[in-house]
């Protein structure tokens, strides 16, 4: 019981000290996107990003974000899941978006009971941010309110030093659900 209770602790510890490197990580990737870049840069890839000299497709990317994509508003457009739409449609390839049911100012608009039994809830703000409802009856409207309302106050982009995410406005977007797409866990 006494190993069990230290090793828990362990956990914590270590549980702790990763919430707060990822903290400092965030804030780096904020204010100093460029060091927090290169840092990340040289954990994956065990060297510095060349700036001065970019021979690796690599590098050259890291240079274009710091260059002539900073600030870029297109960028940020085309990283919104709810601008890029517009995007694709003034491309005139509007027939391959998942058809869309409603978009939301916040998780609060969101009316349940007008939503079909299924579809997909994506924060357009960053990555990872969906709900794939499969099942609605089986679903609690309450839990999925309160994970969007948690992502919804995000500011995604930090913490990958992707600063272009800074200029999108947070907002939410239902889609039709489409079988056979995309990951197959979910609610």
């Amino acid at each position: 019981m006494r190993q069990k209770n230290e090793r828990n602790r362990e956990y914590e510890m270590q549980s702790k000290i990763e919430q707060i490197k990822a903290k400092i990580r965030t804030v780096g990737g904020w204010f100093f996107p460029k060091f927090a870049s290169n840092y990340m840069f040289r954990e994956r890839f065990h060297r510095n990003i060349n700036f001065k000299n970019p021979i690796f497709l690599d590098d050259k990317l890291m240079c274009l974000k710091f260059g002539l994509y900073k600030n870029n508003r297109q960028v940020a457009d085309l990283a919104d899941k709810i601008r890029v739409r517009d995007y694709v449609k003034k491309c005139g390839l509007a027939e391959i978006l998942v058809p869309e049911i409603a978009e939301y100012g916040s998780a609060d608009e969101i009316i349940w009971d007008e939503l079909p039994e299924q579809f997909v809830l994506k924060c357009n703000h960053g990555c990872g941010y969906n709900i794939i409802v499969r099942e609605k009856s089986k679903c609690s409207e309450t839990e999925v309110k309160e994970r969007l309302h948690f992502w919804m106050k995000k500011k995604y982009g930090g913490y990958t030093a992707e600063i272009h995410y800074r200029l999108i406005k947070p907002g939410i977007i239902c889609e039709e659900f489409i079988p056979g797409l995309g990951n197959t866990g979910g609610g």
